[in-house]
This record gives C-alpha cells, sequence and structure tokens, in this order.
C-alpha cells in the first residue's frame, strides 16, 4: 500500500512538473503579455491608447510562476475618444467641451499566458479608477493623437452621453 502511495504522489508531482514546463514554454514574451493582456481586458478606448502609446502601461512582476501586476496610470481617455453631449431624446448634439478631461488608472493582475484577472470582482477582468487629473495627457495633444490614430489605421471609440435634465446617461 505505501508504494502505492509514494508511486501515484511521484507520478502527480511529475505530471505538475510537466504541466508548469509547457505552461513556461508556452508563456509570451514580455512586451507581447503586456500588449495580449490589455487587448484581452475588453476596455476598447484602453487598447487604442495603448496601440497609440505602449508607455502608458507598464508590466511588473512577471516570474517563473506568476504573470504580474499590469498598471496604466492616468490615461487621458478623452484624446482616445469622440464623445457627443446630446440633449434627453438624442436630437440635438454637440461635441464635448474642450475643457473635458477624463483620466483614468487602470490596474489587474494576469496569468502566465497573459490573461486579465481581477480578485476583487467578477464583472470584468480589470479595476479601474477615475483620477480627475486635469494633466495626465502625458504630452499627448489631440492634433498629435489624430495623426497617431491616421498612421495606425485606428479610429477613436464614439461616445454618446444623453444630458436628461442635469443627469448625463452614456448611450
Amino acid at each position: 500500500m505505501a508504494v502505492l502511495l509514494i508511486v501515484t504522489g511521484l507520478a502527480i508531482g511529475l505530471a505538475l512538473v510537466v504541466y508548469w514546463a509547457a505552461l513556461i514554454w508556452r508563456a509570451p514574451s514580455e512586451d507581447e503579455a503586456l500588449r495580449l493582456s490589455v487587448s484581452r481586458t475588453g476596455a476598447t478606448t484602453l487598447a487604442i491608447a495603448f496601440a497609440i502609446d505602449p508607455s502608458l502601461c507598464s508590466l511588473k512582476g512577471r516570474g517563473w510562476f506568476s504573470g504580474g501586476k499590469v498598471r496604466c496610470h492616468d490615461v487621458p481617455l478623452h484624446l482616445f475618444k469622440d464623445r457627443k453631449v446630446c440633449d434627453c431624446e438624442g436630437l440635438r448634439c454637440q461635441p464635448e467641451a474642450d475643457s473635458y478631461v477624463e483620466c483614468v488608472s487602470y490596474e489587474w493582475d494576469t496569468d502566465m499566458l497573459a490573461n486579465p484577472s481581477n480578485g476583487i470582482s467578477s464583472s470584468r477582468p480589470y479595476d479601474s479608477v477615475s483620477t480627475g487629473s486635469r494633466f495626465c495627457n502625458k504630452g499627448w495633444t489631440p492634433d498629435n493623437v489624430r495623426r497617431r490614430f491616421a498612421e495606425l489605421g485606428l479610429t477613436p471609440v464614439s461616445e454618446t452621453v444623453l444630458n436628461c435634465v442635469g443627469h448625463m446617461q452614456r448611450r
């Protein structure tokens, strides 16, 4: 009986070692893992911002047994959107005011294959915090961003906000 337990334990241990070796072998490079993880969050505006300026995000803590943590600090989302504000019926619309600023920081964990995960909530694979900072554009101007859009063949995310008696609703 003891021999059977030892053999079973060794077989399970060997299977785990083979599994981890295969996982490490298939793991993407750090740059590729960062790109894949950002794209897999489902945050379209963040993915566009990262495509235009990869320095907005970083991957830290990646090792043999962990995928690491991705941080995208003070992302100037307002530069990557075509946002318009409409009346409650959506009939009269105008572009968002030039003074509108939307800065958001994102953070999430990744596994070895760059899949994003959020340990707090299962509704989305990342955490985000609106920083409200008016100085988050990292040197980008709307003209620079639009030029990069054209160079990369990208289009900004279209967003419509309904202003119903002072209460904004996204559509």
